[in-house]
């Protein structure tokens, strides 16, 4: 049977026969005899391959054992990178007494020719005709109107090494766009390779420096080489604004055709010797995504000097000789590991690190939001701009990190139904493990499973994380101080917002009722109800009574149908209303998403009942109608839009299975039972009808489980109820 492997170089790719090669030696042969033009001036051992993990590819039996996708006709490509050869120092060196003049003025002739060779390389590959061709900055919220500056963040004259930290979607790309787009700089990333976001040849220099690692500070100097080259050319070329160099390395794709710093770094061999000072690069270098480069392989670390450290220690030396002003944008940084190893591994000549934390990063308000929204639904020419803009400024989940709302407004101009995009909204933010914020980490390093952040288990910072949810929702914030390492897990956790004095990292701020959502099906929420007595006595203005009030409920009417013992263990889940009632237990409790009616559903075994409540116990707009459906016990009603009754778009599915559920469990002998809860005074309202109205008066009894009064503090007096 013959056998082939796919590989890919650049923009080249080809199939290579390897039914009779036993040896990777020979497949690197066979790769270089089908691409000679390209690798003429290449050892075939310099041939490295890799998989679409980023895995190297470096004995046979890897190579033979890889999955049938590599193998088969238009399947998986394996990635060539040319791996560099170093000639040591030493044997150019001619015997003489003034070796550092030599050294000099070779370094200048290398330098220059070096230049002039990347250059000619570039030309024959690109058509310096038409530079830019088509390249601009996107209309999405990322890139858009960036000469208008919404960060707060600006360059002050300390050279030192700047640290944007912040959780994720909080606003540290825009702030490192802006500062570029009217200050020469360089802008790295470690973004998503498969975007034209950015250049790939930082990604490229991190593979090839994991495969050689005690060339790891050689093959950063490459990549700054070439990043410092073709900038310099393209302003020797008429792009003379600083907006123009940024759009060039944001777009390099759109702008050269291709990759062209991804492909002169891996196609260049640069001498030892060339000086990069003597180029005079930019002042600023960004690096974003930073925390990619930070974890430290216990497999293959990098060997740089006589220390194992990951790769961002020698990509630190190195752009600190280079960039007086250097900002590393991240959500986490191991600062112990920091700290220990850029002191004795390089930054050996200072013996310390000056770095400086910037903390310009905040939510965005009420305010904020409404001003930005405004602005760019104009740009976009999009008709009755107040109204949208007060829908959004009203659905209060999307405000806090900026990534909230530009995801609403470009949902928007996807959909161009608001209902549909609020309703999309929610649905990813209850969808932990595929939302863009890492609430995932925090999950599994609670519970297990998933994608772990790497950190030691602390049940007592889990704990503290609670106890600011409750100040979230008493006090409308919650404030996390913690120790520096702690503040950065919190930071990859996505709970919220850095604050920071010079060098010190100190506390974490949660606002955003987004955050609160999320938190709440993480953790038991009956200590929570056993603490609500307590807690309104002490502040009697609870800032987020609508969650209260449910907990409430929740663990009252699980405590008097399941029992007590079933009620201090109840977990909310987080599933389809339907997908909860097909395969959830009486230890399982439903708070369903605002576009579905009702605010609890609980299927409880010991009473054969389904149980659809809703509360009223203030009186004002629901979380229903916020999001244009209805808030109702009605299974007629679920999914649908208010007033006209259709159907909420993207919601069908979940609409179908919930009305099938239901009906399926009626046929095996439940009950289905609506309930109101509201204070004497409240009414029932057209979608409640079938509901059974519990109050004070008709169930006195039914928060004992909780304490004494429970009721009182619930109906009097309602204003103090916020």
């Amino acid at each position: 049977m013959i056998k082939f492997i796919n590989v890919q170089f650049n923009d080249l790719s080809t199939e290579i026969e390897i039914t009779d090669l036993q040896s990777l030696s020979k497949v690197q042969s066979a790769i270089k005899a089908s691409l000679t033009d390209t690798f003429a001036r290449v050892d075939s051992s310099q041939l490295q391959l890799f998989d679409k993990q980023g895995k190297h590819i470096n004995e046979w039996e890897l190579l033979n054992s890889l999955p049938p996708e590599y193998f088969v006709e238009n399947g998986t490509f394996l990635a060539i990178r040319i791996m560099p050869t170093l000639t040591p120092l030493g044997e150019e060196l001619p015997k003489t007494n003034n070796t550092k003049s030599f050294i000099d003025n070779l370094s200048c002739e290398y330098t220059k020719d070096s230049v002039r060779n990347l250059i000619s390389d570039l030309e024959k590959r690109v058509d310096v005709t038409k530079l830019s061709f088509n390249a601009a900055f996107t209309n999405l919220c990322m890139e858009y109107s960036l000469d208008k500056r919404v960060t707060k963040y600006e360059l002050d004259g300390k050279k030192n090494v700047k640290l944007l930290l912040g959780t994720t979607g909080g606003g540290k790309t825009r702030t490192l766009l802006e500062l570029l787009h009217s200050n020469f700089g360089y802008y790295f990333t470690f973004r998503n390779p498969d975007k034209d976001f950015g250049s790939k040849d930082i990604t490229s220099c991190l593979i090839e420096a994991n495969c050689l690692p005690s060339e790891a500070e050689f093959v950063i100097k490459k990549m700054f080489f070439t990043r410092i080259v073709v900038c310099r050319y393209l302003i020797e070329k008429g792009f003379k604004e600083p907006w123009q160099i940024l759009l060039a390395q944001l777009h390099p794709a759109a702008f050269f055709g291709k990759d062209i710093f991804n492909g002169c770094y891996l196609r260049y061999s640069m001498h030892p010797l060339v000086d990069l000072q003597s180029l005079k690069p930019f002042n600023i270098a960004a690096i974003d995504e930073v925390q990619t480069s930070v974890t430290c392989t216990k497999d293959n670390p990098l060997l740089f000097g006589t220390t194992y450290c990951p790769f961002f220690c020698p990509l630190l030396t190195c752009s600190r000789k280079l960039f007086p002003h250097l900002i590393l944008a991240g959500n986490y940084i191991d600062f112990d590991h920091l700290y220990e190893s850029t002191i004795s591994c390089s930054i050996a000549a200072e013996k310390s690190i000056s770095c400086e934390i910037l903390s310009s990063l905040s939510p965005l308000s009420k305010s904020d939001v409404e001003k930005y929204a405004t602005k760019y639904l104009k740009y976009h020419q999009v008709p009755e701009v107040e109204k949208l803009v007060s829908r959004i400024a009203a659905f209060t989940l999307c405000h806090g990190r900026p990534r909230f709302l530009t995801a609403v407004l470009e949902y928007y101009l996807h959909y161009k139904d608001i209902d549909v995009v609020i309703g999309y909204f929610i649905h990813a933010l209850s969808s932990i493990q595929t939302w863009k914020f890492s609430f995932r980490y925090l999950k599994a390093d609670i519970y297990g499973g998933g994608p772990k952040s790497g950190f030691p288990y602390d049940g007592m910072l889990f704990q503290r994380i609670f106890d600011a949810l409750l100040d979230v929702i008493w006090t409308g914030k919650g404030m996390l101080y913690e120790t520096r390492q702690n503040c950065m897990r919190l930071l990859k956790y996505g709970l919220g917002f850095a604050r920071a004095e010079g060098d010190r990292l100190y506390c974490i701020e949660i606002t955003e009722l987004a955050m609160v959502e999320c938190l709440r099906y993480l953790y038991p929420f009956a200590c929570i109800a056993k603490r609500f007595p307590e807690k309104i006595i002490h502040s009697p203005k609870p800032k987020l009574t609508g969650y209260l009030m449910e907990y409430l409920v929740a663990y009252a009417l699980v405590s008097n149908y399941s029992g007590v013992e079933v009620a201090n263990h109840i977990k909310p889940v987080r599933y389809p209303a339907g997908c909860c009632l097909e395969y959830t237990d009486s230890e399982e409790i439903c708070f369903p998403t605002s576009m579905c009616g009702p605010d609890i559903i609980y299927k409880c075994s010991k009473t054969k009942t389904v149980y659809i409540v809703q509360i009223k116990f203030i009186e004002g707009i629901s979380k229903q109608e916020l999001v244009n459906a209805y808030d109702t016990t009605d299974p007629n009603l679920f999914y649908r839009k208010r007033h006209s009754g259709d159907i909420l778009k993207l919601f069908e599915k979940n609409q179908s299975s919930l009305i099938k559920a239901l009906i399926n469990l009626q046929k095996n002998g439940y009950s289905i039972q609506q309930m109101l809860f509201t204070h004497p005074a409240g009414k029932q309202t057209p979608f409640t009808q079938r509901a059974v109205v519990l109050t004070k008066e008709t169930d006195p009894d039914f928060f004992t489980c909780i304490g004494q009064g429970v009721w009182e503090l619930l109906e009097s007096p309602l204003n103090n109820l916020e």
